[in-house]
């Protein structure tokens, strides 16, 4: 099969997130597709969401491991399709990240006589659309861990992500006394005094850390609940705060805030910062296999999470970049064909490089 009819194959499962039997359903023809490969295949559940680790090696610690998600987004049927607009393909899960699955089974293909001598794994999930907890989250606690990943869910256009903020989804609470609204001066109000804790937080945020931006810990009123009638002083409110630290100190300065002015909150999702340094032999090695194909990696930023947190949070470096692509989770979803094929050339390149061992 060619790369992109693969892809095709692939998107015609309309594999979102909220349907297992379907992404149950490809990973299961996926499998089927390397049935007479010398590899080892694992099946993994966690709470409904299925996983499958292909390796070149019985282990759960290949040198490397090429990590895709391939949950997607809903969308009307036709998107499920590819189409072909000048150069580009277009459908849903073309970027976001179908294509990288495809990329891996035609390395796999490619190198059936090689892998034997290659210490490496694909490994893919269906759940990183929600957060990736029951897939890689659930895999790495497992033990499921390499020397390297890659893992191309950001870094559009050649950009290779060495900075990439953490998560931090915080609940805050507050509580008072109800009154009638008539009378407010008996009660205490629950949503007043959460806005106050909210006020005060975005200042200190603000002097700490300064404007949010793409490259410094940003933060985020996102919702608000509280009050269940017009004519009561609420005693109950929340809010929920998206903050996206560049550091893991900004993360602990945030926590100790929260400690020191004595605030009540939950912490709903916590996720570790990627920092990629200059002199990782890995990032010198990807950059090598992209020169060889003409292409200079430029290094980026990253500004959302997605699933190389996980890996980052156990010191695994992470190689993030793609092609040219864009508009994820949109009707206008694509992805350069050109562009797509030397992505596969490079990682195949680097794979060669990267996961050689000796025959046992």
């Amino acid at each position: 099969m060619t790369q992109e009819s693969i892809l095709s194959h692939l998107m015609s499962f309309r594999a979102t997130t909220e349907a297992p039997l379907q992404t149950k359903a490809l990973l299961q023809w996926y499998a089927a597709q390397v049935r007479n490969q010398p590899v080892e295949t694992v099946w993994f559940e966690q709470n409904g969401f299925t996983s499958l680790l292909i390796t070149t090696k019985k282990t759960k610690t290949p040198r490397l491991w090429l990590a895709a998600h391939i949950d997607v987004v809903p969308g009307p049927d036709d998107l499920f399709t590819i189409t072909h607009s000048g150069g580009n393909l277009v459908g849903r899960g073309v970027f976001d990240m179908q294509f990288a699955a495809a990329s891996y089974l035609v390395i796999l293909n490619e190198l059936t006589e090689k892998l034997p001598t290659l210490d490496f794994g694909i490994m893919l999930t269906s759940d990183e659309e929600i957060g990736g907890k029951n897939g890689v989250g659930a895999l790495v606690r497992e033990g499921y861990l390499a020397t390297c990943v890659v893992l191309p869910d950001g870094g559009p256009n050649w950009e290779l992500i060495t900075v990439g903020k953490g998560v931090l989804h915080l609940k805050i609470i507050a509580t008072g006394r109800s009154a009638h609204g008539s009378r407010p001066w008996l009660g205490e109000n629950a949503i007043e005094q959460l806005l106050a804790i909210y006020t005060r937080f975005d200042s200190f945020c603000t002097q700490q850390f300064g404007a949010p931006s793409l490259t410094t810990t940003s933060w985020a009123l996102t919702t608000i609940n509280g009050g269940t009638a017009t004519n009561q002083i609420p005693d109950a409110a929340s809010l929920t705060i998206d903050v996206r630290p560049a550091t893991e100190v900004d993360r602990e300065t945030i926590l100790q805030y929260l400690h020191d002015h004595t605030i009540s909150y939950e912490t709903l999702s916590d996720g570790a910062c990627l920092s990629l340094s200059e002199d990782l032999p890995e990032l010198s090695a990807i950059k090598n296999s992209a020169s060889q194909n003409n292409i200079t990696l430029t290094q980026g930023a990253m500004c959302g999470s997605f699933d190389g947190r996980y890996f980052a949070a156990e010191n695994i470096p992470v190689l993030c970049f793609q092609p040219p692509g864009g508009d994820i989770h949109s009707t206008a979803e694509w992805i350069d064909s050109r562009g797509w094929e030397i992505f596969t050339k490079i990682i195949k390149d680097f794979v060669c490089e990267y996961a050689q061992t000796e025959i046992t």
